[in-house]
């Protein structure tokens, strides 16, 4: 094992960008490699991937989301939880569910490898929608 492996973590930026590489194969590769979480940060411009691993090291990342929209101010879970449904149906690709995602008011996600969960913040921490997802996602 390589671990936290900065190619293989841009490997997989690169993959979700391009729609190669879907979120189950994502967090394959990244569980592989010592990764235990990540936050995306769409408040920033440019948005940001910080991935940590399982021994409290950090690596982060440039996202290549080109004509993103301004995070609303207010949060809206139906709008996230469309855009959810949206991309796990192959309707929308990962640009694209990062734009919904922003315009429903999310100003950054995390995502918990070892608790199977993503969380979608607002701007206001107490706004927020908890997505769990299968723990086969994770398993080495």
């Amino acid at each position: 094992m390589q671990y936290m492996d900065a190619t293989v973590i841009d490997e997989c930026t690169k993959g979700s960008f391009e729609g190669t590489l879907t979120f189950p194969q994502n967090l394959q590769k990244l569980v592989r490699i010592g990764v235990e979480s990540y936050t995306v940060d769409l408040s920033k411009t440019p948005s940001t991937k910080t991935v940590y691993g399982e021994r409290g090291d950090s690596y982060e990342e440039v996202f290549p989301l080109f004509d993103a929209p301004p995070v609303a101010s207010i949060f809206n879970e139906t709008q996230v939880k469309e855009a959810l449904l949206a991309i796990q149906h192959k309707e929308i690709d990962y640009p694209e569910f990062l734009r919904r995602i922003m315009v429903a008011g999310v100003s950054h996600y995390e995502v918990f490898f070892k608790q199977h969960e993503t969380v979608y913040f607002g701007q206001q921490q107490e706004d927020s929608y908890t997505e769990v997802f299968p723990k086969s996602f994770v398993e080495k």
